[in-house]
């Protein structure tokens, strides 16, 4: 992983300019140095203890779940938009459900930790049995809470899709490993007045939910240790459903957690 990573860094630039995808990155990292570590750490203390932020979970059953991504892949399908996956869906669903009855102009900003397993295999095959973690970032342009509000799952699991797609590719992987060089090798999350930054990872392509523990899971617990910030949510299966756990404001735990219940009671659901 490291070689090949390298490889590309030394290697002349495959792309005349800066990919778009590499600017939302670049727009939601900065270089790691004391002050952006500070205003990080301010960042976090002011929604864990002023806004309450609260490290929790919520399990999406089987049924639960096919309800709320069939009808979108369905929708997407026959629009002729291209593909989303299950995650695309969810990732949706969850900051519309979280975001409910919040409709003003603050930024929403999200980045998403994607495997890049698949796009190194174009420059060495072995990479198809690679085990260990092969990810990069992926942001998109940022929406207003009031846009979130106002698309459709649809759409904005689309959104999600395509910055997705737009980093796996190799001239992409180059301009941002020239990236990360450039700025000394690490970054940390931006902090911007008036703007919540999202963190998510899908863990779902590591399939806990397949291993033989030899005996059956009755619970699923996961920890990020030993700073966890605030509006980073992991997604992972478990018992053909799925976990959903992130450390974000007690009142929008609460919306989360409403909508899921009318969901489990077979009323219209909020978030469509």
């Amino acid at each position: 992983m490291q070689e090949t990573l390298q490889e590309l860094s030394a290697a002349a630039s495959l792309s005349s300019k800066e990919p778009a995808a590499l600017v939302d990155v670049q727009r939601e990292f900065v270089k790691m140095n004391l002050k952006n570590m500070v205003s990080v750490g301010a960042g976090v203390a002011y929604e864990f203890l002023w806004k309450k932020a609260e490290i929790k979970a919520v399990y999406l059953g089987k049924n639960v779940v096919n309800d709320i991504v069939q009808k979108v892949k369905d929708e997407v399908k026959s629009s002729g938009t291209g593909f989303v996956s299950t995650s695309d869906v969810l990732v949706a669903w969850f900051l519309k459900a979280a975001y409910l009855g919040e409709t003003d102009k603050n930024a929403v900003c999200v980045t998403t930790f994607v495997s890049i397993r698949s796009s190194l295999e174009e420059k060495d095959p072995t990479f198809k049995n690679y085990t260990h973690n092969s990810i990069i970032t992926c942001s998109r342009p940022p929406l207003s809470k009031k846009e979130i509000a106002s698309k459709s799952l649809a759409e904005l699991a689309c959104i999600n899709r395509k910055a997705i797609d737009d980093v796996r590719n190799i001239p992409f992987i180059q301009a941002y490993t020239h990236w990360v060089a450039k700025i000394g090798g690490n970054a940390v999350p931006t902090r911007r007045r008036g703007a919540d930054s999202w963190l998510f990872s899908n863990q779902v392509i590591g399939h806990f939910d397949e291993i033989d523990f030899g005996s059956e899971m009755s619970a699923f617990w996961h920890w990020n240790e030993p700073f966890v910030p605030d509006h980073s949510v992991i997604l992972n299966k478990f018992k053909g459903g799925y976990i959903i756990e992130a450390g974000i404001r007690r009142s929008r735990w609460e919306a989360v957690a409403e909508e899921v219940e009318r969901m489990k009671k077979g009323e219209n659901a909020r978030v469509q």
